[in-house]
């Protein structure tokens, strides 16, 4: 969004500096020919009101090729102004694709770290990080897997919507649900686990991950 403001603000900036040219150049053509009407006691520029830039050939090229550069200049600025923010666009496609869910996450609770990493064309999740004193045995998920490294979030896909739509398994007791990522304003993760329709879910709001992690997927 704020690309797109730059580059908005930009072709404003132009048209401005069209505006203000045409305006001085038109300025310029009126005063020639009031210049001209004064000097000519015989009246007839007055009569026929012809600027005095059509009457004088130019002394640094032909009339004709001067013509065409005072056509042919506010177009050209144009153009440029077209052209530039064009560049801005293509600029800002790979910044847009960046802002992705990729990265390590702290869950909402702060007692899990998921990595969300490219799983052949699509993204998927596993977990790399449990909350758990040492003494603690490692967690199971509801097939008896232990839970460290196990993937829970799978095949996210991009939408329109600049959002990412795939699935996510509760690892406690197997549960499958449709999952909906996307990065809010302050670069947080939105995951809003539903049953058919997201109006029929909640959303959790995870953290960058900052601290660091031990063997056997443990929190330093």
């Amino acid at each position: 969004m704020l690309v797109t403001l730059g580059a908005m603000l930009v072709f404003v900036a132009f048209g401005v500096l069209l505006f203000k040219y045409g305006k001085s150049h038109g300025d310029q053509r009126r005063r020639r020919v009031v210049w001209h009407t004064r000097n000519d006691p015989s009246g007839v520029a007055g009569a026929h009101a012809v600027p005095l830039a059509t009457t004088i050939p130019s002394r640094s090229r032909p009339p004709g090729v001067a013509a065409m550069f005072r056509l042919t200049r506010p177009h050209a600025l144009l153009c440029f102004a077209a052209t530039l923010v064009i560049a801005l666009i293509a600029l800002a496609a790979p910044a847009l694709s960046m802002a992705s869910p990729l990265g390590t996450w702290s869950t909402a609770n702060g007692h899990g770290v998921i990595a969300i990493v490219q799983c052949g064309d699509a993204l998927c999740g596993r977990i790399v990080g449990i909350g758990r004193k040492p003494t603690e045995p490692m967690p199971t998920d509801a097939n008896g897997r232990p839970q460290c490294g196990l993937t829970i979030i799978t095949n996210e896909r991009p939408q329109t919507d600049g959002t990412w739509l795939g699935e996510v398994t509760d690892p406690r007791n197997g549960g499958t649900y449709h999952a909906k990522l996307w990065l809010d304003s302050h670069g947080n993760l939105r995951l809003r686990g539903f049953i058919g329709i997201p109006a029929l879910g909640a959303t959790q709001t995870w953290h960058r991950f900052t601290g660091h992690l031990t063997a056997a997927c443990g929190l330093a």
